[in-house]
């Protein structure tokens, strides 16, 4: 029998500058606090958040994003760099612009 469909995208279908975009807006629009890592999970339908954590790592690795623990661990500022915030600010308009949101041919 074929396994059940969730939905969620895994780790290999979601692409980081998604994660990175929502990161800047999210951070926009709440006064410059981080979104939580099950946050991104959840906005995103990421299938779960050690899926999150590693796309973060990996942001961080190429120098897009800046991740500062605090409290007990449990809490982190992400901090878009310079390059990372146009990085996610030109995803964002391609995705949004009218050649890659058009209708799919039914025909």
């Amino acid at each position: 029998m074929p396994r059940k469909q969730s939905g969620k995208k895994t780790q290999q279908q979601y692409e980081p500058l998604d994660v990175l975009a929502f990161i800047v807006s999210y951070r926009e629009q709440h006064g410059g606090w981080s979104p939580s890592e099950r946050q991104i999970q959840k906005a995103l339908g990421i299938s779960a958040p050690s899926v999150v954590h590693v796309i973060l790592r990996r942001l961080e690795g190429a120098e897009l994003l800046t991740i500062t623990r605090y409290g007990r661990g449990h809490q982190s500022h992400l901090i878009p760099t310079e390059a990372g915030r146009t990085a996610a600010l030109l995803w964002q308009e391609g995705r949004d612009s009218p050649d890659t949101n058009m209708p799919e041919d039914q025909g």
